[in-house]
């Protein structure tokens, strides 16, 4: 711990196999929980769930900064907030798995510097409750919901192995291709939808937004509407 946080600077590896893990820090001068680079490992093993909740009013609410591995066997939850900068501030390779419930993440996702590549994974569904900016690291589901409050950019090399679907109340744009396997759902209020890159869908794909705002989409190859 320092200044008031939660800091995990090196190779470190906190599990239980029995009960809840909560890991919380709240800072005014830096990050409320920061995984620095190390392999960090965390595991709940158990059917309890998992919970990191970082709060800052300086720098990020919960950073994961390169080859950071987060894993549960129960409800696995972060929640970062921050009053300066991203809820969720990634930089390098990161891994989020859940085992058996659903994985949740109530923070904004943001890569601010280097390269944020971020693996989601979950037996049930993934939940991605906020914004998610990764101008240029990428992320990979392997089926997830993202739904946020405000616009969402989907950044580079975005994967998603089964079914995705993006809500959002404002525009939903990419930076580089999507290649999903299963079926697309793209779904917003009155605000463009914007997804022209060479994106690969597997399944249909729907589109929904309000008021006199474009659709745009292409697909590098077949391409079917719901």
């Amino acid at each position: 711990s320092n200044g008031g946080g939660t800091y995990f600077l090196g190779a470190d590896s906190v599990s239980d196999t029995t009960g809840n893990l909560t890991i919380n820090g709240t800072s005014a001068s830096w990050s409320g929980v920061f995984f620095n680079a190390g392999a960090t490992t965390l595991a709940n093993s158990g059917a309890g769930a998992f919970a990191i909740n970082g709060t800052s009013s300086s720098f990020w609410g919960i950073g994961l900064n390169n080859s950071v591995s987060l894993s549960s066997s129960g409800a696995l939850t972060l929640a970062g907030v921050s009053s300066s900068n991203a809820g969720v501030f990634l930089n390098g390779t990161n891994t989020i798995s859940d085992a058996a419930g659903n994985l949740t993440i109530n923070a904004n996702i943001t890569e601010t510097t280097g390269t944020g590549n971020l693996t989601l994974n979950a037996a049930s569904n993934i939940l991605v409750n906020s914004p998610i900016t990764l101008p240029n690291g990428s992320l990979t589901l392997n089926s997830g919901t993202v739904s946020a409050s405000g616009s969402t950019t989907l950044g580079a090399a975005v994967s998603v192995g089964g079914a995705l679907v993006v809500t959002a109340t404002g525009a939903i744009s990419q930076s580089a291709a999507l290649n999903v396997t299963g079926t697309s759902n793209f779904t917003t209020g009155g605000a463009a939808i914007t997804l022209t890159q060479a994106n690969t869908f597997g399944g249909a794909v729907t589109l929904g937004n309000s008021g006199a705002n474009d659709v745009s989409l292409t697909a590098a190859g077949a391409l079917s509407l719901a």
